[in-house]
C-alpha cells in the first residue's frame, strides 16, 4: 500500500507521511524502543531490552509479505512510525488478538510527540489497512500510557484489561 501525504505540525512545521524505505527497517528496532511507556519517574530499561526475543519479533527480519511500515519525516529526519507485522497463536505478540488481526506498533520521537505527528502516522495506517481489506487493527498499550487517548480516539475499543496493559482492537469491516 503506498501512502504518501504531507501537512504541517502544530508547529508549522512540514511533515510527510511515507513508506518506510528498506534501508530503513533497521530503524524498527530504535522505534520499538521508544514506543515502551515508562511511567512518570520511573527508570528507563535499558536500550537492549528490544534484542529479548518475545521483543525482536516487532522488528527483526522485517520485510514478509504482511509487514507493511509508514513513517513521518521533517526535513529529512524519520520522527515516527507506524508498523504492522501479523503473529499467530502459536507465536503470538503482546497485543495479539486473532490470526486475522495484524499488531499495531508505533512510536514518535519524545521531542516530537504532542505535535499531531502520532495521530497523523495513525490515520494513516488505518486508512492504508482498509485499502488492503485488513477487517481489524490490535495493539497492547501500557495503563496509563497517555497513547490511550489517542488510540481511544481512532475507535480502538478494549478487547481485554490485563495487568499493566490493555489490548485493544480497531475493526475495520462490518
Amino acid at each position: 500500500m503506498e501512502a504518501n501525504l504531507s501537512a504541517c505540525t502544530r508547529t508549522g512545521e512540514r511533515v510527510s507521511v511515507r513508506v518506510l524505505c528498506v534501508a530503513e527497517y533497521q530503524r524498527l528496532r530504535d522505534f520499538l524502543y521508544l514506543a515502551i511507556y515508562v511511567p512518570l519517574g520511573s527508570q528507563a530499561p535499558d536500550a537492549s531490552i528490544v534484542d529479548h526475543p518475545d521483543l525482536t519479533k516487532y522488528h527483526a527480519s522485517f520485510g514478509h509479505v504482511s509487514d507493511d511500515a509508514l513513517t513521518a519525516v521533517i526535513g529529512g529526519e524519520l520522527v515516527g512510525v507506524a508498523w504492522v507485522r501479523q503473529f499467530t497463536a502459536h507465536d503470538p505478540g503482546y497485543g495479539y488478538c486473532d490470526d486475522a488481526y495484524p499488531e499495531l506498533s508505533m512510536a514518535v520521537l519524545p521531542e516530537r510527540r504532542g505535535m499531531g505527528i502520532g495521530r497523523m502516522l495513525l490515520d494513516a495506517r488505518i486508512a492504508c489497512q482498509r485499502a488492503l481489506g485488513t477487517c481489524g487493527i490490535s495493539l497492547s498499550v501500557s495503563q496509563g500510557n497517555p497513547a490511550q487517548r489517542l488510540y481511544a480516539r481512532a475507535g480502538f475499543r478494549v478487547a481485554v484489561q490485563r495487568a499493566g496493559d490493555l489490548l485493544t482492537v480497531l475493526e475495520l469491516q462490518a
